[in-house]
């Protein structure tokens, strides 16, 4: 689950420091309570696949006078990169413009590492321009959303 965050435009003068967790607000509606079930299925079948991750790691920014709070769902560590992935039970663009303008400029401030944005998704919708069944190839598309279904192997 995301935190929110003041719009903001990219920038790379971001100054970024890791944070102990605060108090997420649990989840209410049904549909909420189903995306983090299908978040939480994404981290363990990553985790049981050897994967390198981090799980919501919280971080402070400052940018243009803004301090703010940021909780991506998910780093994954690949050598000399960082992906920065949102998980979504249903696709949304928002998802992505948050990758982009927030949450990848900071893993690139903190790392000093390429950062690439991910939107790992299981229902699709009529917004999604393009996506993947392959992690790599999504990190390549002007679009990367990876469809994962839940039932098979995350392909990295």
């Amino acid at each position: 689950m995301s935190s929110q965050s003041p719009a903001l435009s990219p920038s790379p003068e971001i100054e970024v420091w890791r944070t102990k967790p605060r108090p997420i607000p649990k989840a209410l509606t049904p549909a909420q309570k189903l995306g983090l079930q299908y978040e939480r299925r994404v981290v363990k079948t990553m985790r049981a696949q050897g994967l390198d991750i981090e799980h919501n790691p919280w971080f402070r920014y400052r940018r243009e006078g803004v301090t703010g709070y940021a909780v991506p769902d998910v780093l994954i560590h690949l050598p000399g990169l960082i992906v920065v992935a949102e998980i979504k039970l249903t696709y949304t663009p928002e998802a992505l413009t948050k990758l982009q303008d927030l949450y990848c400029p900071i893993a690139r401030s903190l790392f000093a590492l390429d950062a690439r944005p991910l939107v790992i998704v299981k229902n699709l919708t009529a917004d999604v321009p393009s996506y993947w069944h392959n992690i790599n190839e999504a990190l390549g598309a002007s679009f990367p959303i990876y469809q994962w279904l839940g039932h098979s192997r995350i392909v990295v």
